[in-house]
């Protein structure tokens, strides 16, 4: 029976097993270990749903892909914070900008 992670989509095949993680093929996802993480996004076995044999991954964007878009910009957005709500001799030193409009 495979596997299907909820964050990324990415589907466990006990056939392929996990070999970059040390898990032999045919090891069924009961048996994976404790702590083995999705190859995909890192998140722990509790977040996978039982998802049959013909389990496909969605179309359309790749899920994982949007989600590191979305961490990148919440780090992109919590770095300007620092730096626009710091010491103003930080912003004559940002990459590419020499004035900070808005402010």
């Amino acid at each position: 029976m495979n596997y299907q992670c909820e964050i990324c989509h990415y589907i466990y095949e006990p056939e392929n097993g996990d070999p970059e993680s040390g898990v032999d093929p045919g090891t069924p996802f009961n048996e994976l270990p404790g702590d083995w993480l999705c190859p995909r996004c890192g998140i722990d076995k509790s977040s996978f749903e039982m998802a049959g044999s013909d389990a496909k991954i969605p179309k359309g964007k790749d899920p994982l892909l949007i989600m590191v878009q979305g961490l990148t910009q919440g780090l992109w957005t919590i770095c300007w914070k620092w730096i626009l709500f710091s010491d103003p001799s930080n912003w004559s030193n940002l990459p590419g900008r020499t004035e900070i409009q808005g402010i």
